[in-house]
């Protein structure tokens, strides 16, 4: 799995894996290593993308049907 290549500690790995983008992190964090990101750089993506995953797990309170642009929106307006 593409995600232990480059974490290590179990609650991190099932924070990127929580819903809703959860299912996706695996593929990017594989197609990172692919194209030759340093492990550094990797964890610095994912770490982005895992706050924006809680913003939205947050916002939808329940299991979300898909993302939207409006919900990116949010997330940039969030304090």
């Amino acid at each position: 799995m593409a995600l232990e290549r480059v974490f290590e500690y179990p609650r991190t790995l099932r924070r990127l894996r929580s819903d809703p983008l959860g299912k996706l992190l695996e593929g990017f964090c594989n197609w990172l290593l692919g194209h030759g990101f340093r492990r550094q750089t990797i964890r610095k993506h994912l770490f982005h993308v895992s706050h924006l995953n809680e913003h939205l797990r947050e916002a939808k309170k329940g299991v979300p049907q898909g993302v939207s642009s409006r919900d990116i929106a949010g997330f940039f307006q969030a304090p």
